[in-house]
C-alpha cells in the first residue's frame, strides 16, 4: 500500500547551529493516518544522492527519528549540523515501510549554510637562503565568532601532490598571527608556492589566501600563491 509523507513549510536555508522543526503527517495515499511509524530524517550516503534507493544504511547519516501520534502527526526538531565532505548536502526524510506500507522519501529543500571566514597573508621577500628564517604573518577574521586559539597553516602548493606544511600558527584574539619558519629547499626547482590556510570549522567555511573567497572542505583551485626562491642546499642531518 502506498505511504505519503507530507509537510509543513520550512525555512529555504539555515545557519549551522539554528533549530529547525520539520512537522508533518504520514498517510496512505487516501489520507487515512499511519499510527506509530517511525520518519528519519537523514543525509544520505553521497553515492546515493541521485537513486531511488529507499533503504538506510550504515553509510548515511540519520541525524534524528520521530515516532507519528494517533494522528499521523510527527515533528523532528534538528540543530543544523554541516557534514564534512559532502559535496552535493542532501536532506531526505525517509519511512522504510510497516504495517502493511510501502517505503516513502521525501527531499528536503533546505541549504544548509556556514558563517564567512576571510585571510591574509603580508609581503615577505621573495628570495632566501636556505637556513634562514623568514616571518610569515597576517590576519583571520571570522564572521559572527571570536578568531583567538584557532589555527592557520603555511603551505607550499604542489599541483600533482599533498601540499606541503611548512609552519602552523595561533591566531590571536585581534585576528593577527605571525610564525618564524627556517627556510628549506621544499621543491626540486627551489621555489616554494607559497599560501596560508584556515581549515575551517563546522560553523565556519575555510578560506586560504590562494583562492577567491570561502572554498570547499575538499579546497579549490589555489591558483593565487606566492613565490619564495630559496638558495642553496639543504642538508641531511
Amino acid at each position: 500500500v502506498i505511504s505519503r509523507i507530507n509537510i509543513d513549510p520550512i525555512p529555504s536555508s539555515a545557519y549551522v547551529g539554528e533549530t529547525i522543526e520539520f512537522v508533518g503527517t504520514l498517510s496512505d495515499l487516501y489520507g487515512c493516518p499511519l499510527i506509530d511509524q517511525k520518519i528519519h530524517l537523514v543525509n544520505p550516503y553521497s553515492l546515493k544522492h541521485f537513486s531511488d534507493d529507499f533503504v538506510i544504511t550504515s553509510d548515511d547519516v540519520v541525524f534524528a527519528t520521530a515516532t507519528t501520534d494517533s494522528h499521523g502527526m510527527f515533528a523532528i526538531e534538528w540543530d543544523v549540523t554541516h557534514v564534512v565532505n559532502d559535496i552535493v548536502p542532501e536532506l531526505n526524510l525517509m519511512f522504510e515501510g510497516g504495517n502493511g506500507h510501502g517505503v516513502n522519501k521525501k527531499k528536503i529543500d533546505l541549504e544548509i549554510l556556514r558563517y564567512n571566514s576571510y585571510i591574509t597573508l603580508d609581503p615577505f621577500p621573495n628570495s632566501i637562503n636556505v637556513g634562514e628564517p623568514v616571518t610569515f604573518s597576517g590576519n583571520l577574521v571570522l564572521e559572527s565568532d571570536s578568531t583567538e586559539g584557532y589555527v592557520v597553516y603555511i603551505k607550499d602548493e604542489d599541483p600533482f601532490n599533498a601540499d606541503d606544511l611548512l609552519a602552523t600558527a595561533y591566531v590571536n584574539s585581534d585576528g593577527s598571527y605571525s610564525i618564524t619558519w627556517i627556510a628549506e629547499k621544499v621543491d626540486s626547482d627551489g621555489v616554494a608556492d607559497i599560501y596560508a590556510s584556515f581549515e575551517g570549522t563546522p560553523t565556519h567555511y575555510r578560506t586560504t589566501t590562494c583562492d577567491d573567497g570561502k572554498t570547499s572542505d575538499l579546497g579549490g583551485s589555489c591558483l593565487n600563491t606566492i613565490s619564495l626562491r630559496t638558495i642553496g642546499v639543504t642538508l641531511e642531518p
